[in-house]
């Protein structure tokens, strides 16, 4: 699982949803993105594409 999470979010506490994730998923692949919003696909869509092909890439090698 890969979860990009918005540091500046005022929807979320990016911190505690990072702790949360990486408690209920073993495995997961979490990032907190310190200069974005919870908007983080739209102001952050290069970031978002790049972190996820190599998420992609990443699971693809180990199948």
């Amino acid at each position: 699982m890969l979860a990009l999470l918005g540091g500046r979010s005022q929807i979320y506490d990016a911190g505690q949803v990072a702790d949360r994730i990486r408690a209920l998923v073993p495995g997961a692949h979490v990032e907190v993105v310190a200069d974005a919003g919870h908007d983080l696909q739209v102001h952050s869509h290069e970031l978002v594409t790049d972190r996820t092909l190599a998420f992609a890439d990443r699971a693809e090698a180990v199948a």
